[in-house]
């Protein structure tokens, strides 16, 4: 089976390790060729390093080439046809909400393959009434939500019953290859991070969603670090970059707490980081079904989360969940949680086996080729 999986671009976010690793499972079976087409090309270094794994797992990588705004407005669709009528596929497969618009257009034109996407948020596609979005629907054959969550949660109540829902997952080799390589002491020796210390980590853009809120939550996190007695023995590691780094950077000189804190930027791959702490926390207000919690989560760290029902998949005995999103509810958490690393780690050892069998990539890949196939 010829399958093309078309994302904006290749980057840090959660949707694109999603296609990246999801090409390289479905191709895998000899039976398919399989390709991943961009039109914005590779944005950061994980974009680097996410356009080299799939290359070296034998995926065809292709990016659009767009180079004045007014091309990068028709372009898309004109290459993006011209080649599908070369590779004849026998499914394109869309993720995030430009290349879903693409293909939509496309699909008025070229009904000679499965036109299939993947919601990653339950957010309705801007700027498009309710009439147009039930003919946006009606463009592709399958529409998937990426978790429960997401069909559930989706604001067009008519629209939700034509939502199917398969969870995200992520490639366990990799996982399991980066642990092998990595040991915690030396790690934390190279990040100068105090070998005895808990340490705490949270991998997320830091961007306002809609320019409004910041789901991720990281001001809460620094706010409530800031509460814990002086001789509290913490580390916070924040992976990832955006407009509201300054700030938090900033409000950690503030509250005296900078020297505990590391921001890493945009990183190639966050394992390393992972397999240096102690606890994932995640107290955020908006998710869909977070790769980077999938990945922490893999890995044999409990976790630290907001009671947000995207987080009900990682309701185990390693998790423990906020019922606020109160500065000093997370700040005796944080206390709590320290003083018991032993036990949630242990916890959390206990439960890879369960999360990996629950987000396995190549099962995920199992349950969209039977979708390709019907």
């Amino acid at each position: 089976m010829k399958i093309i999986q078309f994302i904006n671009a290749l980057g840090g976010g959660g949707a694109e390790v999603f296609a990246s690793q999801l090409s390289v499972a479905l191709n895998r079976d000899p039976k398919n060729e399989v390709y991943l087409i961009t039109y914005a090309g590779v944005l950061d270094d994980k974009g680097k390093m996410l356009r080299e794994y799939v290359i070296r797992n034998g995926v065809h990588y292709i990016n659009i080439e767009s180079t004045t705004k007014v091309e990068k407005l028709y372009k898309p669709v004109v290459k993006l046809n011209r080649l599908i009528n070369q590779i004849q596929p026998d499914v394109v497969h869309s993720h995030l909400q430009p290349s879903d618009l693409y293909m939509a257009f496309l699909r008025l034109f070229n009904r000679s393959f499965k036109n299939i996407r993947t919601l990653h948020n339950p957010r309705k596609t801007k700027f498009i009434p309710k009439f147009l979005d039930n003919y946006f629907f009606s463009m592709f054959d399958h529409n998937v939500g990426c978790s429960l969550f997401v069909k559930k949660n989706y604001p067009d109540v008519d629209i939700r019953s034509q939502i199917k829902s398969i969870d995200n997952g992520i490639d366990l080799q990799e996982v399991n290859e980066e642990k092998q390589k990595t040991e915690k002491s030396a790690i934390r020796n190279q990040l100068n991070i105090p070998e005895d210390s808990c340490v705490f980590i949270n991998v997320g853009s830091m961007y306002l969603t809609n320019g409004m809120f910041s789901k991720k939550n990281q001001h809460l996190i620094i706010e409530s670090l800031a509460l814990l007695p002086d001789n509290t023995n913490w580390f916070m590691v924040f992976v990832g970059d955006g407009p509201l780094r300054k700030d938090l950077e900033d409000r950690c000189l503030d509250l005296g707490i900078r020297n505990r804190v590391l921001f890493t930027g945009l990183v190639k791959s966050p394992y390393r980081f992972i397999f240096a702490a102690d606890y994932c926390l995640m107290p955020s207000s908006d998710e869909g079904l977070p790769i980077s919690l999938i990945e922490s989560v893999c890995s044999g760290l409990p976790s630290i989360l907001s009671s947000i029902p995207a987080f009900k998949p990682f309701d185990a005995d390693s998790s423990q969940f906020l019922e606020s999103f109160d500065k000093k509810e997370l700040a005796q958490v944080l206390g709590y949680s320290i003083e018991n690393k032993k036990k949630y780690g242990e916890l959390g050892e206990k439960n890879i086996h369960h999360y990996m069998n629950v987000f396995d990539i190549d099962k995920v890949a199992s349950k969209y080729m039977d979708l390709y196939n019907k």
